[in-house]
């Protein structure tokens, strides 16, 4: 694979703000002839960004501390 297509893999992953950006990535990834270790590199990259998507949508309630009055 060219250098230069890699490159626009990883940074269009690695600006992929939501779901739907990241599935068309996936159908590009697959359409795409390359290495296999590139590939490889690319869908563990391609797989932490839905990670940590996902991650980012979770909302964790803590407690207020109680007050002393």
């Amino acid at each position: 694979m060219d250098a230069r297509a890699y490159f626009e893999f990883t940074d269009a992953i690695a600006a992929a703000k939501n779901p739907g950006e990241l599935d068309a990535i996936r159908n590009r990834l697959e359409a795409t002839d390359m290495h296999p270790m590139e590939r490889r590199v690319l869908e563990r990259a391609l797989r932490t960004r839905v990670d940590t998507l996902r991650l980012t949508e979770i909302v964790v309630h803590r407690p207020k501390p109680e007050r002393a009055d």
